[in-house]
């Protein structure tokens, strides 16, 4: 599966190396300067300026993506430590011992509620 892969990927690059070739063969004539803000570039193929464009495009989609991928990561990691606490505090949650709570409950109902001195115990 992994040959197959590979093989698409070099044809797909072979084509598109071709293409590319080829667009720059038949538009090695025509020049035109680019311009951006107030600097202005010397006249070069306009294959050159597409090549250009596209390497900054393409490096600006890599970081981009990076960026995204980092912070994605960074939440997952947060989410794992969130899991983890949770677990702990899940199990140890479970471990509390049940005759305690039944003790602690015991005693509650054992213990009679003190009684309110009526008026005339309190004169």
């Amino acid at each position: 599966m992994q040959s197959i892969n590979k093989l698409m990927n070099i044809l797909i690059f072979v084509v598109l190396f071709i293409i590319f070739v080829t667009f720059a063969m038949q538009n090695n004539q025509q020049m035109a300067p680019v311009t951006f803000f107030m600097w202005q570039s010397p006249n070069m193929p306009i294959w050159t300026i597409i090549f250009i464009s596209m390497i900054i495009g393409t490096a600006i989609g890599f970081v981009l993506t990076v960026s995204v991928l980092l912070n994605a990561n960074r939440e997952k990691k947060k989410l794992l430590k969130d899991i983890k606490t949770t677990k702990a505090e899940l199990n140890r949650m479970r471990n509390v011992s049940i005759d305690e709570e039944i003790e602690e409950d015991t005693l509650a109902v054992k213990q009679p509620a003190k009684p309110k001195k009526s008026k005339t115990e309190a004169q």
